[in-house]
C-alpha cells in the first residue's frame, strides 16, 4: 500500500499485525490485492470475512467460549490481552504454538480487533448463516472481531461482537482476510 500506518511498528516488528487502519483501508487493501493477483493470472477474490465466517474460523469447529475451551484462566497461554500484553500487539509468530488454534489461524483471541465485512447489527439472527455479509446500505458502523492487545478477557470470546464507525481507527483496530 505504499506506507505503514501501524504505531507498532519497526525494526523486531515486522510480523505485528498491522493496526490503526480504517474499514475503508481495509477493504481498499482486499481490492488491490485481489488486482494484483488477478494480474499474477492467479483468479482470486480477497475481502475481508464476514462475521459468520470470523467465528467459524475462529471456533475451528468447537462451540466453547474459546477455541482451547471455556476456561478464562487459560487464555493468558492463548492470546494477547489486557492482563498480558505489556499495552501493545505482539508478533504473529511469537507464540504461534499456543496462539495457533487447530485449523492452524494465529491470534484469533486477541492482540487486534478485525474488522469484517458486515455493517453492525444489534440483532444477531440479521446476519447470514451462508457466510455472507450483512450488509446494510446506509450503516456507518462496521462489525469487529477477537479483542485486542487492549481488551479485557470476554471480549477476545469466540461469540463476542463489537463495533465502531466504518472511518474509525485506532491502535487497537486491524483485519484479517479471506481469499475466495
Amino acid at each position: 500500500m505504499g506506507t505503514n500506518p501501524s504505531h507498532f511498528s519497526g525494526i523486531g516488528k515486522e510480523n505485528h499485525p498491522v493496526e490503526r487502519v480504517n474499514w475503508h483501508q481495509a477493504t481498499e487493501f482486499c481490492q488491490k490485492l485481489t488486482e494484483y493477483l488477478n494480474k499474477q493470472g492467479i483468479n482470486v477474490k480477497i475481502t475481508l470475512p464476514s462475521e459468520t465466517q470470523w467465528e467459524y474460523a475462529c471456533r475451528a469447529g468447537t462451540t466453547t467460549k474459546f477455541w482451547f475451551g471455556n476456561n478464562d484462566s487459560e487464555l493468558k497461554k492463548h492470546a494477547w490481552y489486557n492482563e498480558n500484553s505489556g499495552s501493545q500487539t505482539h508478533s504473529v509468530i511469537e507464540k504461534k504454538g499456543t496462539h495457533t488454534n487447530p485449523w492452524g489461524l494465529v491470534d484469533m483471541h486477541g492482540n487486534v480487533w478485525e474488522w469484517c465485512a458486515d455493517s453492525w447489527t444489534g440483532n444477531i439472527s440479521d446476519l447470514h448463516k451462508n457466510g455472507k455479509s450483512y450488509l446494510n446500505t446506509p450503516q456507518t458502523n462496521k462489525s469487529l472481531r477477537g479483542g485486542s492487545w487492549y481488551s479485557n478477557g470476554n471480549n477476545c470470546a469466540s461469540g463476542y461482537r463489537n463495533y465502531n464507525l466504518a472511518g474509525f481507527n485506532s491502535l487497537y483496530g486491524g483485519f484479517r482476510v479471506v481469499c475466495l
